[in-house]
């Protein structure tokens, strides 16, 4: 089973048969079942998710050799962006605070998820402002 987790503008096609697959646009999983999901791809939730331990709760939903991809906008990016006069203050309240309950960083990130051992990186990187990390549980 794979799900899908919509929290942003950013929603892209769901590739497959959708027989397969659970929708959630929302930041809130904490009613979806742990370690059930083969694939879960999460578009914004770090950023929205109000729970502290968000990132925690995505990994606990990965059954095991599942992958765990998550997308949204790195902080860094945003405010080097800034400083370069590339984007306006309007701007970066709309990246960085419009519907956040906190920045995420990229190298933030992929430190956390290594630190906890369950799980192995299979690609991190940068695509603009935003940040993409795919993940194995071991």
């Amino acid at each position: 089973m794979r799900l899908f987790v919509f929290c942003d503008e950013n929603r892209p096609v769901i590739p497959g048969m959708l027989s397969d697959v659970d929708v959630c646009e929302q930041a809130d999983i904490s009613q979806k079942p742990d370690y059930f999901y083969s694939k879960i791809e999460a578009y914004g939730f770090l950023e929205t998710c109000i729970h502290e331990d968000c990132l925690q709760q995505l990994m606990n939903k990965v059954g095991k050799n599942g992958t765990l991809k998550i997308q949204g906008i790195d902080a860094y990016q945003v405010v080097n962006n800034m400083v370069k006069g590339e984007i306006t203050s309007e701007q970066f309240s709309s990246l960085m605070v419009k519907n956040k309950a906190r920045c995420v960083s990229l190298h933030e990130l992929a430190t956390k998820i290594n630190e906890s051992q369950e799980f192995q990186i299979q690609y991190a990187g940068l695509s603009g402002l935003s940040y993409i990390l795919e993940a194995r549980k071991i």
